[in-house]
């Protein structure tokens, strides 16, 4: 898909700053691992601990992420129907000045439908009058 400047593109800040946000202890997985390592010897359960955040992360990561791929597509989509709807209704209305123009001159109602009419009333009025001539 083409690259629209308009459309909103997540950086991985906003994506981090989003998992962190539903993070249910509301802390990144950064600090877990920062005070494990502190910790001398870290016991089993707390690796598992780590290893379930970890992995709920990248889980959660990858769904923001995709999520956000989705997204920005369906911008990019809506944006190119909402340009073809712009010129569709532009050529609609376009249409519709031409045919009230087409309507008002078969109506007689504009200027040029008026001095026709006047031309062909002279015209038919001319022909009578030479076909009197020629008659008699």
């Amino acid at each position: 898909s083409s690259r629209d400047s308009s459309r909103n593109v997540f950086t991985r800040r906003d994506l981090e700053e989003a998992c962190k946000k539903l993070c249910p202890s509301n802390k990144s997985p950064k600090v877990i691992q920062k005070r494990s390592r502190n910790k001398s010897k870290p016991n089993a359960r707390m690796r598992m601990i780590e290893h379930d955040v970890g992995s709920q992360m990248k889980v959660l990561d990858a769904g923001v992420k995709l999520s956000a791929k989705k997204m920005n597509e369906c911008k990019s989509q809506c944006n190119r129907v909402e340009k073809e709807l712009k010129n569709r209704k532009d050529e609609l209305i376009e249409l519709k000045r031409e045919s009230s123009a087409l309507n008002e001159m078969l109506d007689g109602k504009n200027l040029e439908a008026q001095r026709i009419k006047e031309l062909k009333n002279k015209i038919d009025l001319t022909n009578s009058e030479s076909e009197k001539k020629l008659h008699y």
